[in-house]
């Protein structure tokens, strides 16, 4: 029997058919027919449910895919700013490097024109003092 060529029964229809099916107060014993028409009844419930459950699974399946796609997305924009960041962390850190190396190439001649100047006046006193115990 296909229960898909006959359609689905509509829930309270179900219930009513149920509840008469399973009534106590009947003592009449049950037909082939009877067990035939609740089997279908049942089997009609049961690709009902079947039929929402896949819904409710596609329905989720959806919004986690959708989900996921949103969070790569947050994902990449982060990633794309973090290495914009690291680009300009970059830059700043070669100037500061190209600044310093200047201004220790700079420091290193003031050192040395010190250097030689104070060495230059100390040889002019200690030549002054030498040619004045002289005399």
């Amino acid at each position: 029997m296909n229960p898909t060529a006959l359609g689905t029964l509509m829930d309270n229809e179900f219930i009513d058919q149920v509840d008469e099916d399973l009534n106590d107060n009947s003592h009449e014993p049950a037909t082939k027919s009877d067990v035939r028409n609740l089997a279908f009844r049942i089997e009609l419930r049961i690709m009902k449910s079947e039929s929402a459950l896949i819904e409710r699974i596609s329905a989720m399946r959806d919004q986690l895919d959708s989900r996921i796609t949103e969070t790569s997305e947050r994902l990449g924009n982060r990633i794309t700013e973090i290495n914009e960041r690291n680009s300009t962390t970059n830059e700043r850190i070669t100037s500061l490097e190209s600044s310093l190396k200047d201004y220790m190439y700079a420091t290193g001649w003031k050192f040395f024109g010190a250097t030689i100047g104070t060495m230059g006046a100390m040889f002019t006193v200690f030549a002054m003092f030498i040619t004045s115990s002289m005399k």
